[in-house]
């Protein structure tokens, strides 16, 4: 887990796969980041690049404004009928200080 100190902007990329493979989201749609501390809070995420299999987030005082552990969450639906409908990916997880 990164552990970074409050107060400091700084980018989350985060690489997504299925089954270790990068995973194409070029094609997806209705996707959601959201981003859940250590009280439970959960803000949706809406500026965010993606590249490839890279999501990257810019994180400002503004979204982690609160000592702890934060776990970033993404949704997703691929149009492809022999993929799952929705995605869920394994969240990753920062620690503010």
């Amino acid at each position: 887990m990164k552990r970074i100190r409050i107060n400091n902007d700084f980018t989350f990329a985060w690489a997504i796969e299925r089954n270790g493979l990068p995973e194409d989201l070029s094609t997806a749609i209705n996707m959601v980041l959201r981003a859940r501390n250590s009280t439970g809070a959960i803000q949706t995420i809406t500026a965010y690049e993606v590249a490839a299999n890279i999501v990257s987030v810019e994180i400002t005082p503004e979204i982690a404004n609160v000592l702890g552990r934060y776990v970033f969450i993404l949704t997703y639906e691929l149009p492809d009928a022999s993929l799952d409908d929705m995605l869920l990916i394994e969240p990753q997880g920062i620690e503010i200080l």
